[in-house]
């Protein structure tokens, strides 16, 4: 295996300056997606997953944690696929769907606990540690 520089990885950076207020102050940065029209941050020490244009300016947030159907326990990860942001929550062995004013549109009930995941046109895509 060799060493590469991440300048070797990176074609071009921007500096997005983010609009944080008292009702979105973020105090972790654990995953960034990013879509077409969106930054989606995700924050797992509070649960919470910000939305952000662009330009940096504050749009909504995802705080849904509880026990109910439609709620985390916990945020293990996070992606975004054609305008839905998928939330995988291992405790409760379930990923959510949720569209971006944070309403529920999915729940899919797994068999096991994951770590990771990664959804395409086709599929969800899953990994576990333990298997």
């Amino acid at each position: 295996m060799s060493n590469v520089n991440v300048e070797q990885l990176i074609c071009e950076a921007d500096e997005i300056v983010l609009d944080i207020g008292e009702d979105h102050l973020i105090s972790n940065v654990d995953k960034i997606c990013d879509d077409k029209q969106y930054l989606y941050i995700l924050d797992r020490r509070q649960a919470v997953i910000y939305l952000y244009n662009h330009e940096g300016k504050f749009i909504s947030k995802i705080s849904r944690k509880g026990r109910s159907n439609n709620e985390y326990v916990a945020i293990d990860d996070i992606d975004v696929f054609e305008g839905y942001i998928y939330v995988l929550d291992s405790a409760s062995k379930k990923i959510i769907g949720y569209d971006k004013s944070g309403e529920v549109v999915k729940t899919i009930n797994l068999n096991d606990w994951y770590q990771n995941l990664s959804v395409t046109s086709d599929r969800i895509l899953l990994y576990s540690e333990r298997s």
